[in-house]
């Protein structure tokens, strides 16, 4: 009896131990607990957002830190390995860790800024946000980098969300990456580059482009240079809904592209660039754009240096132009080489320099006929006397015996006045009038100290102007019997923001007053016609035109007319009013601009 009891439990013992065996394989299963890793990347004192982290061995798939420079890895791997930190812009780094079951460890990796450990990359062709013309090749190129691996290696994958994967070619042992395909739909596609090396570091970069019917590109032609601009030819667009031309340009100043013009004719072909600086590149290139706002793609591009026409007088230091209305002749003084020079403006050379026997800063004119110049620089005790006919200095004029005006600017000061007179100042604001043919002493005048004094340009009157603080006045003198007599006077426009004081003139005709940024009537100077936004420095005959330093303007209606090539104050028209001398000090060269 006892055997059978025993027959009879032993299978149901068996029976127990079983299922006690398979309960806890499947308790040990359940409780099994997680590790996790915690991982801080800083460069310096910052949490440094967007870095990679990866591990070798390559046990976890990588991923990237938050906003706080922090990422939390889940069901990290049991054991010890190196954790990598890598930024595309700030650098790499790498700290050991050693993960336990049931704990989360934390893990700190200070980067090393320059460093990098997994490869760059950085999409070339196209840019982001292009528009491509469908039906056409198009080629996609990028550049790739890496510390240690071969480049050629690297696994590169390119995809766009609409076609899919469009190529995985190799770069080459240069990191050079590209290919071609005119197989993209249209539409809006997202590219992504996918490059990996061969520790499982990845790395991926975007681009949105969009593909769809556009106009065909034109072709430029070589640009044409001029004395007076640079002129662009091209092919005329065969675009049925056809829109306008969109001509852009960079200058080698900057890289940045900017609009240039718009044309809306499609039969022209043909544009003037006259918005330019002298001995400056320009980079062209058009856009075809249709009814729809579609764009083509841009034309080829042409560049080209624009030089203009200048007569080059060397090394000089100059502040006045003058122009002779009966020869082809400029005049300047040159005050770093104590000399006057005969600039002919036909043959744009420096026909002859004759020696002055004065220490600068000198004072100058012209008389009215043209037949002499004067030179003083008012510390010495006479008048140089130019002989324009002969190019030859003529007897000076002796200044003893007459009281000597101060050395200083507001002594150095000469007028060549209508009907042989030659003024020049004196102490205390008083003019001294000579015989412009002799040098005899007429008179003495008093007046007020100003800052700028100057002939009208008939030479029949004078005009003092000062710029105060609080205001600006002007003076008219005329001449009569050799005694000054003030004939109006008038308190003008404050423009506190102006320095200069050589920007108060009268137009050749005698019709206008420029006083800085005005434009006043010469007969009724208290009335303002216009103003500027620029001090301007000379006028045509008519007054019709005003120069400033950085705008050629319309003076009837202050509009600009074009832009200056050049900034200077230091300029004239000539006799014809169809061109504008204007001396540039850096290149020593003086321009010659066609207004007309």
């Amino acid at each position: 009896m006892y055997m059978k009891k025993f027959s009879f439990l032993f299978p149901l013992l068996l029976l127990f131990v079983l299922i006690s065996g398979c309960r806890k394989e499947e308790e040990e299963e359940v409780t099994i607990e997680t590790a996790h890793l915690f991982v801080n990347v800083k460069l310096y004192d910052d949490f440094i957002e967007g870095a990679q982290i990866r591990t070798i061995p390559n046990t976890i798939d990588s991923v990237y830190t938050d906003n706080s420079g922090s990422v939390l890895i889940t069901d990290a791997p049991l054991g010890n390995f190196t954790v990598y930190a890598s930024h595309p812009s700030m650098g790499s780094g790498s700290a050991p860790a050693t993960i336990t079951e049931g704990n989360t460890s934390t893990l700190t990796i200070t980067l090393t800024p320059g460093v990098f450990f997994g490869p760059s990359i950085n999409i070339i062709q196209p840019t982001d946000q292009a528009i491509l013309k469908s039906g056409f090749p198009h080629t996609f190129s990028a550049k790739i980098g890496h510390d240690s691996l071969a480049l050629d290696q690297m696994a590169i994958e390119w995809r766009s969300s609409l076609e899919g994967v469009l190529s995985t070619a190799s770069a080459n042992a240069s990191g050079d990456i590209s290919f071609e395909t005119n197989n993209l739909s249209s539409g809006i596609h997202l590219i992504t580059l996918r490059v990996s090396d061969q520790n499982g570091y990845v790395l991926f970069e975007q681009i949105e482009i969009e593909v769809k019917e556009l106009p065909d590109a034109i072709v430029l032609e070589p640009i044409q240079n001029t004395p007076d601009g640079l002129i662009l030819n091209w092919s005329i667009s065969e675009e049925e809904d056809f829109s306008h031309y969109k001509i852009m340009r960079s200058g080698n100043y900057s890289s940045t592209i900017e609009l240039l013009d718009t044309i809306k004719n499609q039969s022209q072909n043909t544009y003037q660039d006259l918005s330019l600086s002298f001995n400056t590149s320009y980079n062209y290139h058009l856009v075809v754009v249709n009814n729809n706002g579609a764009a083509s793609p841009p034309s080829n591009t042409e560049t080209a240096l624009f030089e203009g026409e200048y007569i080059d007088i060397g090394q000089v230091e100059i502040d006045q132009l003058m122009i002779d209305d009966t020869r082809p002749y400029i005049y300047v003084l040159d005050e770093l080489n104590q000399s006057l020079l005969f600039i002919n403006t036909n043959t744009k050379t420096v026909e002859k320099s004759i020696s002055i026997d004065q220490e600068p800063p000198y004072t100058v004119d012209l008389n009215r006929d043209f037949t002499h110049l004067y030179i003083s620089n008012g510390q010495v005790h006479e008048i140089l006397v130019v002989d324009l006919s002969t190019q030859e200095m003529a007897a000076p004029f002796s200044l003893e015996g007459i009281e000597v005006p101060f050395i200083d600017q507001l002594a150095n000061q000469i007028i060549c006045m209508n009907g042989d007179r030659l003024v020049y100042r004196k102490p205390g604001g008083k003019l001294v009038t000579l015989d412009a043919v002799n040098g005899d002493y007429l008179s003495t005048s008093a007046f007020s100290n100003s800052e700028t004094l100057y002939a009208t340009p008939d030479d029949t009157e004078i005009i003092y102007t000062t710029k105060l603080s609080f205001s600006n006045d002007v003076e008219k003198y005329a001449l009569f019997d050799d005694v000054w007599v003030k004939v109006e006077e008038a308190e003008l426009e404050e423009d506190l923001n102006s320095t200069s004081v050589a920007s108060s003139f009268v137009n050749k005709n005698n019709d206008f007053l420029f006083f800085y940024h005005f434009k006043y009537p010469w007969n009724d100077m208290g009335t303002v016609l216009g103003s500027f936004d620029e001090n301007v420095y000379a006028s045509n005959a008519d007054g019709s035109i005003a120069v400033g330093e950085e705008y050629i303007w319309n003076a009837n209606t202050f509009t600009i007319r074009r832009p200056m090539p050049l900034n200077t104050n230091i300029l004239a028209f000539d006799n014809d009013d169809t061109r504008l001398y204007a001396y540039d000090e850096d290149t020593h060269y003086i321009y010659i601009i066609n207004v007309n």
